[in-house]
C-alpha cells in the first residue's frame, strides 16, 4: 500500500472516530461503518494495483 492509500485510510478512520466520540455515532454503527470502509477500500485498493500493473 503506497503512501496516498494510507492517508485515505487514516482519514476515514479518523473522520468517523470523531463522529463516534462526539457520541454523533452509536458504537454499533461506528463499528459497522468502520468494517464496511475497509472492504471498500480494500477493494478499491486492489483494483488501482491491478490497473497499473495492465498499464
Amino acid at each position: 500500500m503506497d503512501k496516498k492509500n494510507i492517508v485515505l485510510d487514516k482519514t476515514y478512520a479518523f473522520s468517523l472516530r470523531i463522529l463516534k466520540d462526539s457520541d454523533y455515532l452509536e458504537d454499533q454503527l461506528f463499528n459497522s461503518l468502520i468494517t464496511d470502509c475497509d472492504e471498500v477500500l480494500k477493494i478499491l485498493f486492489s483494483i488501482i494495483r491491478s490497473s497499473r500493473t495492465n498499464l
